[in-house]
């Protein structure tokens, strides 16, 4: 049994006692709901149970299954499928050292974009530049994957690595921002979906405080020549630019774009066939006026719904391309593209007439930058 470390151990007996109880008597149980809390168990072959207990705030089963199932990847991510498959005694030593990578994203439940089982991004106001400069290292670096990331969220990445599963990338760019700072990290993992029992060797290099570049390669080159030779010869000549990416760590939009209506409070854009988003809050992510709703939660909630209003109406004759709502502390506005969904929320005191011009013009935005 394998349950959230942040239990006590007489919870941990308590909630399993429950689960076996109600298997006893030829019942499923995969969640209930107390006063203060949700407890969600999942069992995973080869008997390794999850006991997931977090608030009560209404969120969708499939999202905290969705996350539950994430969770178990981990392990495979750190250790290989067939890794836990061992005896239980070996299994309990090895599952010690993804506790504190579990941690981190037990940390980041509330984050959108794992919600979502996308990987977040940023945009920059150089995208083809830096691109360039990324093909041209992972080339030297002899490696088909890499992405450059600046606090978690990824700027550029090779076009091998965007086709990757969205469980596999999220995992990396996870994992990238769990480590702790340092100028070079060289160890191996495995891809749940591309490799779960082949490992990769995973190495991320800091270019600056908050940005590093991440690489799924072989052997070769050894971990000095990426970081005396390579690193130094290929990004040194970009080193204002660089700079500009460090900015992009607070709201993932380059100062170029400050542009964006001063009445957007909060940005979704979802990209359905890559399966990257930005989340962003280009004015601070504060507690809206009136209400305990922030913006991230505001939008996780309405993308939700639209997603499911889309999904009855998704025929030949009726889709769903534009929709918006109006309440007392905020609107929201969508749009609805086969490449990006967008939604938008809005400060209160637009006019509704006004929405969908700013919603439009923050799509437009967003597509200049490369999402959309």
């Amino acid at each position: 049994m394998f349950a959230v470390m942040r239990l006590s151990r007489a919870h941990r007996q308590l909630f399993y006692g429950i689960y076996k109880y109600v298997q006893r008597n030829e019942h499923e149980l995969t969640s209930t709901v107390t006063e203060g809390a949700r407890i969600t168990w999942r069992s995973f072959e080869p008997g390794i149970f999850f006991i997931f207990v977090h608030p009560n705030e209404h969120v969708e089963d499939t999202t905290v299954d969705s996350f539950v199932q994430l969770l178990f990847n981990s392990l495979t991510f750190l250790l290989s499928k067939e890794s836990l498959s061992a005896d239980a005694t070996s299994l309990r030593l090895s599952l010690r050292a993804c506790f504190g990578f579990i941690d981190h994203l037990l940390q980041e439940h509330n984050n959108l974009a794992l919600q979502l089982g996308c990987m977040e991004v940023a945009l920059s106001g150089s995208p083809a530049e830096l691109q360039e400069v990324l093909n041209t290292f992972c080339e030297h670096a002899e490696s088909n994957y890499g992405a450059l990331l600046v606090g978690g969220r990824c700027v550029a990445a090779t076009e091998p690595f965007w086709e990757l599963s969205s469980t596999d990338t999220c995992l990396v760019c996870a994992y990238a921002a769990y480590l702790p700072a340092s100028d070079a990290f060289d160890g191996p993992v495995f891809l749940p979906t591309l490799s779960p029992d082949v490992p990769h060797r995973f190495v991320r290099l800091r270019l600056l405080h908050n940005v590093y570049v991440v690489l799924l390669c072989g052997a070769r080159p050894a971990l000095h020549t990426l970081v005396q030779q390579l690193v130094p010869s290929i990004w040194k000549g970009i080193l204002p630019l660089l700079q500009d990416t460090a900015r992009l760590e607070e709201t993932g939009l380059p100062p170029s774009s400050s542009t964006v209506h001063e009445s957007v409070l909060g940005v979704l854009a979802v990209d359905p066939v890559y399966h990257r988003c930005l989340v962003t809050t280009p004015s601070p992510d504060v507690q809206l006026q009136h209400t305990r709703c922030p913006t991230r939660r505001i939008l996780r909630a309405w993308y939700k719904q639209i997603l499911d209003a889309r999904h009855q109406l998704d025929t030949d004759t009726q889709q769903l391309h534009e929709t918006y709502s109006c309440h007392e502390t905020y609107s929201t506005y969508a749009i609805l593209r086969p490449t990006c969904h967008v939604l938008v929320v809005l400060a209160p005191s637009l006019p509704t007439y006004a929405l969908k011009a700013v919603a439009q013009e923050t799509a437009a935005t967003l597509s200049q930058l490369g999402l959309g």
